[in-house]
């Protein structure tokens, strides 16, 4: 079991290029809020300083660092840090930016830097704990990422530059991959500043976490999982939610249910087969669990799916609007597995 394949397959990321930048001299942006954004900054050549959030602690990058800001926080990019800084819209205007082209930042002088912007953004999904444990920032350098990656980027930046044919959508592509690199290296240098990739990098739980993937329907216990984990039943409850955020069992009720709703917006199964097949007997407990879980039941979305794209019949049900899937792409912050003691058995129709 990929695990990591599992988790970003079960997401709908969307990659979006900004712009190359050329900086000299004296300079500082401010790029503000996006929420859902994981920004992308990659340094190709010289030096910057980035902080991020309201105070930021500053962090020096280096030639062919990548630097990630999950969560849509707000950053500042400078070539010293605590420069006062310009908002970005400001400077795209002085820069008579026209959307291609270099962002050209700064006066004639010294230094400088030559940067590639973009972001990923992950329109569904976003609640898994991976996206969402991350710290603010996430560093990578290119020994981190390998060398094809620079060498695309090199190839990017002289597309941009020249706004060859398709270099936007190969962009695009490309930020999505670098996110899915992003988390391997992370993974490789066993996931220590990565969240939930601690988890999945952890010998024992990553065992457990596999498990539960490949056999979402089973009857899992906390006993049986810790079995597969191979640690005593307490060790295993304490570690996993120490290195997950969440029990056992309720991650894997959270599982089940984004497993579901993927299964409904891009499937034409019934709703009683989706919910047996995601390890659900009752479908009346599915259908709560999935409400609590999403705010709507798995009925409505699938109407409301249909309805969006004005489909009839023979393809599968598309994915929801952006202005929808805004509302669903974080769930409720209530606990679908809430209530269930350690020892039982996570089917809708027990709980």
């Amino acid at each position: 079991m990929d695990l990591l394949s599992d988790i970003l397959g079960a997401a709908r990321l969307r990659g979006r290029f900004y712009f190359p930048v050329c900086a000299t001299g004296d300079w500082a942006v401010r790029v503000p809020e996006e929420p859902g954004a994981f920004r992308f900054h990659v340094l190709r050549r010289g030096t910057c300083w980035i902080g991020v959030g309201s105070e930021p602690a500053w962090t020096r990058l280096a030639e062919g660092d990548l630097a990630i800001v999950p969560h849509g926080a707000a950053q500042v990019l400078a070539d010293a840090c605590g420069r006062p800084a310009l908002e970005l819209e400001a400077a795209l205007r002085n820069a008579g930016f026209t959307g291609a082209g270099d962002v050209r930042l700064g006066a004639p002088g010294g230094g400088g830097a030559d940067l590639l912007c973009g972001a990923c953004m992950v329109e569904r999904g976003g609640g898994h704990p991976l996206f969402q444990t991350l710290p603010p920032l996430l560093v990578l350098s290119d020994r981190d990422l390998g060398p094809w990656i620079a060498q695309a980027f090199e190839r990017l930046a002289e597309d941009a530059r020249s706004a060859r044919a398709g270099y936007r959508a190969i962009a695009d592509r490309l930020f999505e991959i670098l996110l899915a690199e992003a988390f391997r290296a992370v993974l490789a240098r066993g996931g220590s500043d990565g969240g939930f990739l601690g988890a999945m990098a952890h010998p024992n739980i990553g065992r457990a976490l596999r498990a539960m993937h490949e056999a979402p329907d089973r009857d899992w216990t906390l006993e049986l999982l810790a079995g597969e984990a191979g640690l005593s039943r307490s060790r295993f409850a304490e570690l996993f939610r120490e290195l997950a955020g969440d029990t056992p069992l309720q991650y894997l009720a959270r599982w089940r249910l984004e497993q579901a709703r993927g299964l409904l917006l891009e499937t034409r199964l019934g709703v009683a087969e989706i919910a047996h097949r995601v390890g659900y007997e009752s479908l009346p407990a599915f259908t709560r669990s999935f409400k609590r879980h999403f705010g709507t039941g798995p009925g409505t979305l699938r109407r409301e799916a249909l309805a969006i794209a004005g489909d009839g019949a023979g393809s599968p049900p598309p994915t929801l609007s952006s202005k929808r899937e805004s509302a669903l792409k974080s769930p409720s912050p209530t606990l679908v597995g809430e209530g269930l003691g350690e020892g039982a058995v996570v089917k809708a129709s027990k709980a």
